[in-house]
């Protein structure tokens, strides 16, 4: 009876703590005391047949069973607390760099813009083309070695216009005169021709743009049946040039469409 009396003696509840939670040391320190407790608690209870002593020690382990709880709760909130800290400063961090890089792009691109103007589409052309040559454009033309396989030949696609050109043998009327002659001599309505306009050129000459094929040779055609208008005025259907781009070291499969797109 004097080992239990001494025992029970001893064994007190150990009071919740009252102190700041968010001490993380002093959290570790109280959770470890009370785990030893515990234990020391366990052993005695296993050891003893005294009733009112078993009771006290339930009594004493509940209690620090709950203060672990407790402090395990608060170290969880605590450390939740750090991690949000912690996102929230790498998230700031990441925004703020990504922030500068694009302000020094778009400062950086608008400077080269306004010093090349030339560059402007230079992403755009390079993603047509190909390996990049070690070989000039003017070594290229002097050795005269460039293939179809390395050229992509881009046709201008402009809507055909039907014109034809009134010119005087002698340069003694104006462009306006001719005009008004040539209109006094060929009644368009009368002829069903379709004419969409009629340009002054130089020395003293027109061009009329008709509205087909059919209704320009239709044109030519009356022209040239008018005695006054064939002695004093030629009329001609001038050739219409295809101008054409070349461009070097271009994938065979590029169309010319996405070409002339960029």
């Amino acid at each position: 009876m004097t080992e239990e009396s001494d025992l029970d003696a001893s064994i007190l509840p150990i009071e919740e703590d009252n102190t700041d939670s968010s001490d993380e040391n002093t959290m570790e320190l109280d959770c470890e005391s009370m785990v030893q407790a515990l234990a020391f608690y366990n052993n005695i209870f296993e050891h003893t047949d005294n009733k009112e002593l078993k009771k006290k020690i339930k009594k004493s382990i509940r209690v620090n069973a709950l203060a672990i709880v407790k402090i395990v709760a608060s170290q969880n909130t605590y450390i939740a607390q750090l991690e949000g800290r912690v996102q929230a400063m790498e998230k700031n961090t990441t925004d703020r760099t990504s922030l500068q890089q694009a302000l020094i792009t778009e400062a950086v691109a608008k400077e080269v813009e306004r010093k090349f103007p030339a560059l402007k589409d230079i992403s755009r052309i390079l993603t047509v083309a190909k390996v990049p040559s070690t070989v000039s454009y003017a070594d290229r033309v002097k050795s005269g070695t460039t293939t179809e396989s390395s050229k992509t030949v881009i046709k201008n696609k402009v809507s055909k216009k039907h014109i034809t050109t009134v010119k005087p043998k002698v340069e003694t009327s104006s462009s306006a005169e001719t005009r008004k002659l040539v209109q006094a001599k060929l009644d368009i309505r009368k002829l069903k021709i379709g004419v969409k306009q009629v340009r002054n050129i130089r020395n003293g000459g027109i061009i009329i743009e008709t509205d087909t094929d059919t209704d320009l040779d239709k044109l030519i055609q009356e022209f040239k049946l008018q005695d006054e208008l064939t002695k004093n005025f030629i009329i001609d259907k001038p050739a219409l040039k295809k101008p054409q781009i070349i461009c070097f070291d271009v994938a065979q499969d590029t169309s010319g469409e996405y070409a002339i797109s960029l």
